[in-house]
């Protein structure tokens, strides 16, 4: 399911998992590691403006597209 890849410095280890893990993995992990998990959020920049009318909108990340139809105000 994931693994704990020792990494360069002390106490430095770089987490490998294939698939999203839940909570209950990273509890396990902070307790292999005896550290205290933390919680972070990812912050980004969006160029939007409110949709004036019904609209396609495309969205790329990653090289995967998403699209959704935009209502007046949204």
């Amino acid at each position: 399911m994931y693994r704990i890849v020792p990494s360069q410095g002390k106490n430095v280890h770089r987490l490998v998992a294939p698939e999203q893990l839940s909570r209950a993995d990273f509890d396990r992990i902070a307790t292999q590691l005896t550290a205290t998990p933390r919680e972070a959020r990812k912050v980004g920049f969006v160029a939007a403006r409110r949709a004036g009318h019904n609209e396609r909108i495309e969205t790329l990340w990653n090289g995967r597209e998403t699209v959704a139809e935009a209502q007046p105000g949204d």
